[in-house]
């Protein structure tokens, strides 16, 4: 699946902003993070400041689910993201939520090197116990 995470999805003055055609919208830091935890976001496009509720509390930020992405990838709890973009015309917001989503592809990148290598001794243990059974 696709994410678009914006708080101005519905706002008649920005259309730019709305859902793209294809993408699930969704307009808090908690909606994002619960189909990012589901494994199967695909690709992921996020806004920083996501408004304020109707208390007038400012809510999350997209900051958190860049961040969560990055435990998560670090953990190894979720596939990689292939798509990881952020929309925001925040430029200190942009510039945290880009370096933590580079960082989960660093942390995606070893840790498909560790799974490989792992697969790897797997098989040669394989060979060397078929090779005794012989």
């Amino acid at each position: 699946m696709k994410v678009w995470l914006d708080d101005m999805l519905d706002s008649r003055d920005s259309s730019d902003r709305h859902t793209p055609l294809g993408w699930i919208g969704v307009k808090t830091a908690l909606q994002a993070c619960r189909l990012i935890k589901t494994g199967k976001v695909e690709a992921i496009s996020l806004d920083h400041d996501l408004g304020v509720n109707s208390s007038g509390t400012e809510m999350c930020s997209g900051y958190v689910v860049a961040k969560y992405i990055e435990k998560m990838a670090f953990l190894n709890k979720i596939p990689r993201i292939e798509s990881c973009e952020v929309h925001s015309a925040n430029p200190v917001g942009k510039t945290k939520m880009v370096s933590a989503l580079a960082n989960a592809s660093k942390f995606w990148d070893s840790n498909e090197y560790l799974a490989s290598d792992t697969i790897i001794q797997e098989m040669n243990k394989m060979i060397i116990a078929a090779k005794r059974s012989k």
